[in-house]
């Protein structure tokens, strides 16, 4: 019994990274550090730990939890960026999404759902908090706790007439909303005429 016990443990050993070790890889577009365990399939990447970080190499996603699955389409995690299908991120979920640089969103949540591939969105639950930078709608940050919230991960230029771009949901009184707009612009004959 104690010789199976001691196979059992080295092969645990084998799949299982000390903590404090700093690991990284980098799987096709993705760069993941601070995992303890990392299976990959076909088309799928699991990753657990105290604080696993992914981030694409082209810096427009960065994601924190304690344990991710990102999914990939044909080819699988060595093919490029636009490979990304989804991801789930469980336990202190943060996202970063940086769709066009002057354009980002800082998420924090319990748990998260991403679809790059179909709706592209991101779908945060449990303790959500927001802060997004559009320069194009706000003066400073746009700030916003809720229970649930639903941000699209597309440029400014594919949103569609309409579309929306950050939904909260939230029981009454627990969601809270920050944000200076930008001010009307002043007809020209205004501005003019003092």
């Amino acid at each position: 019994m104690s010789r199976r016990f001691a196979i059992t443990m080295s092969l645990m050993a084998a799949l299982v990274i000390p903590a404090g070790a700093q690991q990284k890889q980098q799987i096709g577009p993705v760069v993941a550090e601070g995992f303890s365990t990392l299976t990959i399939t076909k088309d799928e990447v699991t990753l657990s730990g105290p604080q696993v970080h992914v981030r694409t190499t082209d810096g427009k996603f960065e994601a924190k939890a304690r344990e991710m699955v990102i999914r990939f389409g044909q080819g699988g995690p060595q093919t490029a960026v636009g490979s990304l299908q989804s991801a789930k991120l469980t336990g202190d979920a943060y996202m970063l999404s940086k769709a066009e640089p002057e354009r980002s969103t800082k998420a924090w949540a319990d748990s998260a759902d991403i679809d790059w591939a179909g709706r592209r969105l991101a779908v945060l639950s449990g303790n959500v908090r927001i802060e997004s930078e559009d320069p194009t709608m706000f003066k400073g940050p746009f700030k916003a706790t809720a229970d649930r919230a639903i941000v699209s991960l597309k440029p400014a230029s594919e949103l569609q007439p309409g579309e929306t771009r950050i939904r909260i949901e939230s029981d009454p009184g627990k969601s809270r909303l920050e944000f200076t707009p930008l001010s009307p612009k002043q007809p020209e004959k205004a501005k003019s005429a003092h």
